[in-house]
């Protein structure tokens, strides 16, 4: 989670949705302008994210928070990863 984000409410129902989703991250619907200079999430149809943009070209309003939830084996295999290629 970014160091320099103030969220307003609790972060409690996308850790808890974890459990149930293969993970969870935190949006903000903001102006076009603003996603134009961070992160934007791409959707599907089914408003399942496909993908995570730096600084897009194409028009956003789905800022990325900084608040990525992951389950435990996705942090596992990336600890292993790094370990195994440093």
């Amino acid at each position: 989670m970014n160091g320099d984000k103030f969220f307003t409410e609790s972060v409690a129902p996308a850790v808890e949705g974890v459990a149930e989703e293969d993970a969870a991250l935190a949006v903000e619907e903001v102006s076009p302008a603003v996603t134009a200079t961070t992160s934007v999430i791409e959707t599907d149809e089914t408003e399942r994210v496909t993908g995570i943009v730096e600084k897009p070209t194409e028009p956003s309003t789905l800022a990325t928070t900084g608040c990525h939830v992951l389950p435990e084996v996705v942090c596992r295999a990336h600890t292993e990863r790094v370990h195994t290629t440093s």
